[in-house]
């Protein structure tokens, strides 16, 4: 399916940016804290990530992809860094809030 991982992506960012706005959870409130905690660990993993595909431990199907490419990642590759412990992130928060965290 054209598009497959960016529609993954989406899927991902906006459920958890609807988490966040439904229930008033902390990490949309904090948005800059969040993802300066994310920044170096999502910076090590692109750059291994881009050693890897370059020394082609594995590849990207870019038929699933949107075509947006940076260095050698596609955009998604680069998105799902970020937007996935984003998410990790929402949901701690949300069992926090309703187990008493």
């Amino acid at each position: 399916m054209f598009w497959e991982y960016s529609f993954y992506m989406f899927a991902v960012i906006f459920g958890t940016i609807v988490l966040n706005l439904l229930f008033k959870l902390k990490p949309i409130k904090k948005i800059k804290t969040v993802f300066l905690s994310i920044l170096p660990v999502a910076v090590l993993f692109v750059l291994w990530d881009i050693l890897a595909a370059y020394r082609g431990h594995w590849s990207f199907n870019m038929e699933h992809m949107l075509g947006l490419v940076i260095i050698n990642q596609p955009l998604e590759e680069v998105v799902f860094f970020f937007a996935v412990p984003f998410y990790y992130i929402t949901i701690w928060e949300l069992a926090k809030k309703f187990c008493g965290g």
